[in-house]
């Protein structure tokens, strides 16, 4: 399993996690990757997206973004059209195993991850992050329903 994010400026480091999560963990993950981005961007107003999965919405998780001063971007659950990241996941798979590539291991399987993340270009995370309005607004034309993303 991967950790990433982005937003328009830029992409968050990855990280590799190896194991099934608590939320404990989780903080753990969100200190090396989050907070460094958020402090790289911290003239801007950002909100972080996550899924509802119960790791990231436990009073723990919560109470650990709001000690870290972190704006939570508040969707449905069940709404992966409203997340843009899931759509950059499929652009990194798709890269990553293009051809039909296949990697002999683990170590060589996370170097094509790494440099297939590190080549998704800035126009393309402009684009999601520019998708935001849309998504949403299908998501209430549409009654929660399915959307063009």
């Amino acid at each position: 399993m991967i950790h990433g994010g982005f937003s328009a400026q830029g992409k968050m480091d990855l990280v590799i996690i190896t194991k099934k999560m608590n939320s404990a963990e989780y903080k753990e993950v969100l200190g090396l990757s989050l907070i460094p981005y958020l402090e790289e961007y911290d003239d801007m107003e950002l909100k972080f997206q996550q899924e509802n999965a119960p790791i990231h919405v436990s009073g723990e998780t919560l109470e650990w973004f709001e000690e870290h001063g972190v704006d939570i971007f508040d969707h449905p659950s069940c709404s992966p059209d409203l997340n843009p990241m899931e759509n950059l996941w499929r652009i990194l798979v798709r890269e990553v195993y293009a051809n039909n590539r296949q990697y002999d291991d683990v170590e060589t399987s996370q170097n094509a991850i790494f440099e297939a993340w590190d080549n998704i270009n800035d126009e393309t995370l402009q684009n999601l992050a520019d998708s935001m309005k849309n998504r949403v607004y299908q998501v209430i034309e549409r009654g929660g329903g399915v959307t063009d993303y």
